[in-house]
């Protein structure tokens, strides 16, 4: 999902920023988002936001919690707007910084297959990573097309670890818990839909999503 700030990037940028999250290259992408960022007069948070794939919408938070990467979840959430932060936006003028919209809102984006950054969490088993994203305001009651939240998904793909644990800790649960129905699984041996799978490999993921598949960068 792209949040509309005004802020156009070149598409290059817009790759980069995605293959260093996918690849866990922080340092890389901490350099890029700064300076992106100066470049335009205006905050490294600002630049996330208008980042994410043309095809399937996966932004940044996608592609590093599909493959359990925490110290590039880290980063992403260190780029939390604050209040003194927005304040200064409004006095230098920087209107898409100072209307952008909370980080919950960015972590919780929705992909073309509806995908939040935590089902990926939650269907590849990457607990840490959905623990980082749930404590920064990830909702884990969004379903996707297909009518799943990331609670079902870790479950069908059976990820037990990590269904015990948001079960138990996870906040906004009494919206919905594991919603989802049979149609789900092919053949009941609990094969994701074509759809589904499709979307999955556009974070890279391949064999049950277990692998990173970094390939060449864009």
């Amino acid at each position: 999902m792209l949040f509309s700030t005004g802020l156009d990037l070149p598409s290059d940028t817009i790759d980069d920023v995605l293959y260093f999250a996918r690849s866990n290259s922080v340092a890389d992408l901490s350099d890029l988002l700064t300076s992106t960022a100066t470049a335009n007069n205006t905050t490294p948070f600002t630049v996330l936001l208008n980042v994410c794939d043309p095809d399937t919408h996966n932004g940044p938070f996608h592609m590093a919690a599909a493959n359990g990467h925490t110290d590039t979840i880290h980063l992403l959430i260190s780029y939390r707007p604050s209040v003194r932060a927005s304040d200064e936006a409004v006095a230098t003028h920087d209107r898409a910084s100072s209307s952008a919209p909370p980080l919950s809102s960015l972590i919780s984006a929705r992909n073309l297959a509806g995908n939040t950054a935590l089902h990926y969490a939650c269907l590849n088993g990457h607990l840490e990573a959905a623990k980082l994203l749930l404590a920064a305001g990830a909702d884990p009651a969004i379903v996707n097309n297909t009518g799943h939240d990331a609670i079902y998904e870790a479950e069908a793909n059976g990820k037990e670890e990590v269904s015990r644990w948001v079960l138990m800790e996870g906040k906004g649960l009494e919206k919905a818990v594991g919603t989802g129905d049979d149609s789900h699984f092919v053949n009941g041996e609990g094969e994701a839909d074509t759809e589904e799978e499709e979307a999955r490999e556009g974070c890279g993921l391949k064999n049950g999503m277990e692998g990173l598949d970094i390939g060449e960068k864009p």
